[in-house]
């Protein structure tokens, strides 16, 4: 039982994805189905065994079991035993937050003129407590958050700039 704690200890603590891809990819073996129904519309192309290599005897498993020992979904399953069975002998790495398809994304440079505007108004500290928070600046309480992006919007305009959204600039200012 030890053994087991350790594996699953291992794979879910000391792994990142790609390397978690990769143990499950080699836990996986696939082969061709031995039977066909005659009657059926579509066929099973292949079919999958789940091992887990166990006081180093490798012990077969169904996918329900697989799943729960690893905590992972039955669909990341299929889709790794779906690489192994088009005949993959290593799983694509993980391409979580790599892809650049962001097409509502701001730049930087906007972001960048952004908080140069806010830091363009004058900050002081407070005078209640100073000697708590030295390094925390205030606004004029006067000046509001919408009286700031409207003179923003104003500045972008006289400029030529597409100004970014009023939400956009209350993120960046908080």
């Amino acid at each position: 039982m030890r053994s087991v704690m350790k594996l699953v200890e291992a794979y879910l603590t000391r792994m990142n994805e790609d390397g978690k891809n990769a143990y499950i990819f080699g836990c996986i073996v696939s082969t061709k189905s031995k039977t066909l129904h005659t009657s059926a519309k579509s066929h099973r192309k292949f079919s999958a065994a789940y091992y887990v290599t166990i006081d180093g005897k490798r012990r077969r498993m169904c996918k329900n079991a697989f799943c729960k020992l690893h905590d992972i979904q039955k669909g990341k399953v299929r889709h790794l035993s779906h690489h192994i069975a088009s005949g993959q002998h290593i799983p694509y790495p993980s391409m979580h937050g790599k892809h650049l398809s962001r097409p509502h994304k701001l730049p930087d440079d906007a972001k960048d003129r952004i908080r140069q505007h806010i830091s363009s108004f004058p900050a002081e500290s407070s005078h209640y407590s100073r000697s708590h928070n030295t390094g925390r600046l205030y606004l004029s309480p006067l000046l509001t958050i919408s009286k700031m992006y409207d003179e923003y919007k104003s500045e972008c305009g006289t400029k030529g700039l597409q100004a970014a959204s009023s939400t956009v600039y209350r993120d960046i200012f908080i």
